[in-house]
């Protein structure tokens, strides 16, 4: 590739990103249901592979279900 293809597709790269940063963030700031934020909480257990761990997460989601 030439300079002017590279700068080009980083320039194209860096826009896509810009945009996508942009569109995760209006994601983050909007007010999330109950249900949400429960799975939200759930899938942080998952890969966890400490039995007491995980039982502490699912608490504490359930907690937040509640509320």
């Amino acid at each position: 590739m030439s300079d002017t293809s590279q700068i080009d597709a980083l320039i194209s790269q860096n826009q896509m990103l810009i945009h996508e940063n942009a569109r995760l963030k209006t994601q983050c700031d909007r007010p999330k249901s109950r249900e949400e934020t429960y799975a939200a909480c759930m899938r942080s257990a998952t890969g966890t592979k400490c039995a007491m761990a995980v039982e502490s997460i699912g608490k504490h989601c359930d907690k937040l279900l509640q509320k």
